[in-house]
């Protein structure tokens, strides 16, 4: 247990938004004309909750999102004064802003701030994206995906994923996988899809299972897109490479046989796809400057640990096989090179096989990792080779992995839109395709009755086909409904002829759909109104009360009770008889239950509490209480909630420019900092910062011009007052005044 204590405070410490600093850079940025102490108390309260949340219920992860939507639209509504004399746009782009600080003070920022910081953004983009960060929804679902990963990041911190524990994912996320996706289906069952013109309806679940969410047909459909790749290679001359990408040894938390990994950088698999990712960026990169073209299918997979690695089938001219391999090898051992320098050389992290025709071909290599990490057919009674586990439950445990870390397991390079393949294949009558012309005809013929990728590849334009060169592309249409945000939707209706602008757009999406109960069959609504002394077809009560009573980090006592919160002291090492209850089976059987190393895991997490922001009492009693307060109210400090909030040792705005705060029984002015507010920089901005730069930004992100404009305007206000304290100097002087 010891050994595991430094790995889980590394992860804890990955995700917890530190505290302690007086000054976090949030608070400076979330200045307005009617920002209170009570903001930055509220911001701290949401900050320690948020310090807590791989302990927290679903519950408690719902009223934090709530709590957090509430704050935003808080203060959000303090600018609207600030701003009503703005026109729409710039309105619109402050109350981005401030929304956009606090979002990024958690961690989690809208995907389109980017854009925004460019200016790429438009009004409805922007006012949009405002009302998602204000919505409680949005929050609960990202604070949720946030608390399974990082507790599964300290499930691999503490050594129950692995090859001696359980592969890929952990038990207890394996069980919340399942018990999510047994919900999902009991759902499903009782929700049915009725045409809004004719009210007809067909059943949900029916409906998901004939669609690629089947994962028996979404197996298919990937085999027969390799299929199709391969059969085009053959005809034209290129051939196949099985290459195999790993990250560098410290991404790994295991080693390969099981034992910790003391090189680990506690990095979750998110972050090792992430680098796999970029790896691949530059890698298609260096491919286009030297024009060498390739298509195929990367699968990512994980290792015992979670950890992801690359297998990539690519089909590649004969006379550029070599350097695709160069290339590839390249960028896959540039990082942590010199650990390779052993007996195994650059295989563990980059490996190549040549296609052998007599063992099969490239489908036939490849089928094998689809089938193993969608659901394991064709594989009964093989083993992983890593693992030494089922191939058939690794299976399962790969879909969980994939879908806890949001890791896309399937990707095929180049090649035409497979939406084109599904549209086509959901027209079944070949007469009304022979309607809209013989190229139209043709691609039906492939897609909708021969099931041949290839033979719609090459009718599309061939496996390296440009998207401005497909004859056939996906139609969009307006959704007839708005979302809740007012925003118009775009959806697939159909596909057009892209080089034949007379056509008008084919559509196979004639019915509009939406979801409603299923309506009860005989014997269910029988049982419904079986019983008289209940009424169960009305409406659920209202709430007892409409306001949010768990809005702080703890619920504070009234002003009648007494209360030690201020010196309650934070516990800084684990006591001995905790560490012995905790590790007294030493060899425990890690196949065991969830309950049995995820509650220890949970008994150590509420033993090692989050850094919160230590509030020492700020008088030793009653006498030095009394003197704090009158030297507030000297300084102008008359409200009662600001004084309590500086007895408790929080800080309140004093001025412009600094805060009033109680240290060591004194009160003490804090000089307030301001950051860069660049997405490159966020560095602390300095007097000549603020004096000569842009409106929050530093000297170095700022417009050179309009900085020495800045520089010759204030020496020569310094010239001047020079000249006028000298005239004045030489009129005392005359009038004899020393």
């Amino acid at each position: 247990m010891r050994r595991e204590l430094p790995l889980l405070n590394a992860v804890n410490n990955a995700y917890r938004i530190v505290i302690n600093d007086p000054m976090p850079p949030v608070w400076s940025l979330l200045e307005t004309v009617t920002s209170t102490a009570r903001h930055f108390a509220d911001l701290q309260g949401l900050t320690e909750r948020f310090n807590r949340l791989p302990e927290y219920t679903e519950e408690d992860i719902e009223l934090l999102a709530q709590d957090i939507a509430i704050f935003i639209r808080a203060e959000v509504a303090d600018m609207v004064d600030v701003t009503a004399d703005l026109d729409d746009m710039t309105c619109a782009r402050q109350w981005y802003t401030c929304a956009l600080h606090i979002a990024e003070h958690f961690g989690m920022p809208p995907d389109n701030a980017e854009k925004f910081r460019r200016y790429k953004l438009d009004l409805l983009d922007t006012s949009v994206t405002v009302q998602k960060m204000m919505d409680e929804k949005i929050w609960k679902r990202r604070l949720k995906r946030l608390a399974y990963r990082w507790r599964e990041h300290l499930q691999i911190a503490y050594g129950d994923v692995g090859r001696t524990a359980s592969v890929y994912c952990s038990k207890k996320q394996i069980s919340l996988w399942e018990e999510q996706r047994r919900r999902n289906r009991l759902i499903m069952k009782n929700l049915e899809l009725e045409d809004e013109d004719s009210g007809d309806r067909i059943s949900l679940a029916d409906t998901i299972d004939a669609s690629v969410s089947n994962p028996a047909l979404r197996r298919v459909e990937l085999m027969v897109r390799i299929r199709g790749f391969t059969d085009i290679a053959k005809k034209a001359g290129y051939e196949a490479r099985f290459y195999t990408i790993t990250a560098p040894g410290k991404y790994h938390p295991r080693l390969h046989y099981g034992p910790r990994n003391n090189k680990w950088n506690h990095a979750s698999p998110k972050q090792t796809q992430d680098y796999l990712n970029n790896i691949w960026k530059l890698i298609r990169a260096d491919l286009a400057r030297d024009e060498i073209q390739v298509y195929g299918l990367r699968v990512a997979e994980p290792h015992h640990d979670g950890t992801p690695h690359w297998h990539m089938m690519l089909f590649v001219r004969p006379e550029q096989v070599d350097a695709l391999t160069n290339t590839l090898r390249e960028y896959a051992i540039s990082e942590d090179r010199d650990e390779l320098n052993t007996k195994e050389g650059i295989k563990p992290r980059f490996d190549v096989k040549d296609i052998d025709e007599e063992k099969g071909d490239a489908a036939a290599y490849i089928a094998k990792y689809i089938s193993k990490n969608i659901d394991g057919y064709a594989l009964d009674g093989e083993v992983d080779d890593e693992s030494g586990k089922p191939c058939k439950l690794t299976a399962k445990h790969a879909t969980a992995w994939a879908s806890l870390w949001g890791i896309r397991q399937f990707q095929f390079v180049g090649g035409a839109p497979v939406s084109v393949w599904r549209e086509l294949r959901r027209m079944r009558d070949e007469a009304l395709a022979a309607k809209f012309g013989p190229t139209f005809a043709e691609l039906h013929q492939a897609a909708s009755v021969e099931s041949d990728w290839g033979a719609y590849i090459t009718l599309q334009g061939g496996p390296l086909v440009a998207r401005k060169d497909l004859i056939l592309r996906p139609y969009y249409g307006i959704r007839k409904n708005a979302d809740r945000y007012g925003r118009e939707i775009p959806v697939i209706k159909g596909v057009y002829l892209q080089h034949e602008p007379k056509e008008f757009p084919i559509i196979t999406h004639n019915k509009q759909w939406k979801m409603v109960k299923k309506q009860p069959t005989p014997d269910t609504a029988a049982g419904l109104t079986g019983c008289s002394s209940f009424d169960l077809t009305v409406a659920s009560a209202t709430a007892r009360t409409r306001v949010n009573n768990c809005t702080l980090f703890k619920k504070q006592p009234t002003d009648g009770e007494k209360t030690h919160s201020n010196t309650e002291p934070i516990q800084q090492t684990i006591d001995q008889q905790i560490i012995s209850t905790l590790t007294t089976d030493q060899n425990q059987d890690k196949d065991a239950a969830p309950d049995g190393r995820g509650a220890d895991l949970l008994a150590l997490l509420r033993v090692i509490p989050p850094h919160r922001h230590e509030q020492k009492p700020v008088a030793s009693d009653e006498k030095a209480t009394m003197r704090l307060i009158a030297e507030l109210r000297t300084r102008g400090i008359d409200d009662e909630d600001e004084i309590g909030y500086v007895l408790k040792g929080r800080m309140i705005g004093y001025g412009a420019d600094s805060y009033l705060q109680a240290r060591n029984g004194n009160i003490v002015i804090v000089k307030r900092q301001r950051w860069c507010g660049h997405r490159e920089c966020h560095n602390p901005l300095n007097e000549e910062d603020l004096r000569y730069g842009d409106e929050a930004r530093c000297l170095a992100h700022s417009d050179p011009e309009q900085v020495a404009e800045r520089r010759q305007q204030h020496a020569d206000e310094q010239q001047k007052r020079q000249k006028r304290d000298d005239i004045l100097a030489r009129v005392d002087r005359l009038r004899g005044i020393k």
